[in-house]
């Protein structure tokens, strides 16, 4: 039973599917596509971190009261922390 995607038609045949083209002067992307080589520095990173239901709950509410979004509320959070904790380290 063909599948239609995007202009295309696949047929699947025992455990393999087959492009069938439905204009034959038509070009898959791979025929004008040549391989390409760079290198990405991903200065960014992301952290996942499990946080409580109702703690999340009240963060997003005062993000969205303060114009923010929840990712930057929380990073002012934790740098505030931080930096306090520094703080009273250097006082001890």
């Amino acid at each position: 039973m063909p599948i239609y995607q995007e202009g295309w038609v696949t047929e699947k045949k025992k455990d393999k599917c087959e492009m069938c083209r439905p204009d034959p002067d038509c070009f898959s992307p791979e025929d004008v596509m040549e391989d390409t080589e760079f290198e990405i520095d991903i200065k960014r990173h992301i952290y996942l971190v499990p946080v409580a239901g109702n703690i999340l709950d009240a963060l997003r509410e005062k993000a969205k009261a303060e114009g923010l979004s929840t990712e930057t509320l929380i990073n002012i959070l934790l740098q505030k922390q931080t930096l306090e904790g520094k703080q009273e380290a250097k006082r001890s």
